[in-house]
């Protein structure tokens, strides 16, 4: 698998992270996942930089044991497609707030 899907992904994140601590703290959005509400309305900052080093670990184990892993491609297309389409959703709103 090529390195710059991980890479793509782990950027994703960076950005998904950053937008999500910055809409909830501005009380733009809520934090769409149960498992994360609570802890980005505690501290933002700090779910962000969770969020990033535990996917930024869960990505690096996974490109280890990539080669074991016969359907490792489509789950990384997968989640790509979801990072991207979470993106979309928080242009959708910094759109709305900036009123472009």
């Amino acid at each position: 698998m090529r390195k710059w899907i991980y890479i793509s992904i782990f950027i994703m994140t960076i950005a998904d992270a950053i937008f999500t601590a910055l809409g909830v703290k501005d009380g733009v959005i809520e934090e769409a996942n149960p498992l994360l509400q609570s802890m980005f309305h505690a501290s933002p900052e700090l779910a962000a930089a969770l969020v990033v080093v535990g996917v930024g670990l869960l990505l690096l184990l996974i490109y280890k044991v990539q080669h074991r892993i016969k359907w490792i491609g489509y789950g990384l297309g997968v989640m790509f497609a979801v990072k991207l389409w979470i993106l979309l959703l928080h242009f959708n709103w910094i759109a709305q707030v900036v009123k472009i």
